[in-house]
């Protein structure tokens, strides 16, 4: 019998090899994964749907950023709580968000690169 902490210590080094495992099977980084986790965790704790700045390239050129614009580009689904943008990416240059909450970051890209924000 090798006793409790060789049992403590052969669960340890089996759940870190399972979690190796599934990392090399992400095809996303583990920094991209981190940053979608915290994204994801964020919207679901403020109830809003989570759109980042990358997601706005789907949006026409010039297109203002409202929630129905962005339940329009499939970025939302209307009726399923406020919209937030978050600074992940960086911000279209003359964009004009109007009646979307965003974080700071994000007010801040968007007004250095020339948009406006009103609520």
């Amino acid at each position: 019998d090798r006793g409790p902490a060789f049992d403590w210590y052969a669960r340890i080094r089996i759940r870190g090899a399972v979690v190796d495992e599934l990392r090399s099977q992400d095809w996303l980084t583990r920094r991209a994964r981190t940053r979608v986790t915290k994204a994801q965790a964020q919207g679901e704790s403020s109830g809003a749907s989570v759109v980042g700045f990358d997601d706005l390239a789907k949006l026409p050129k010039g297109a203002e950023v409202t929630e129905e614009t962005l339940a329009e580009a499939g970025l939302i689904r209307k009726g399923k709580g406020p919209a937030k943008l978050l600074a992940n990416g960086d911000a279209a240059k003359g964009v004009t968000v109007r009646g979307v909450k965003m974080s700071a970051g994000a007010r801040q890209k968007i007004e250095s690169a020339g948009g406006r924000v009103e609520n």
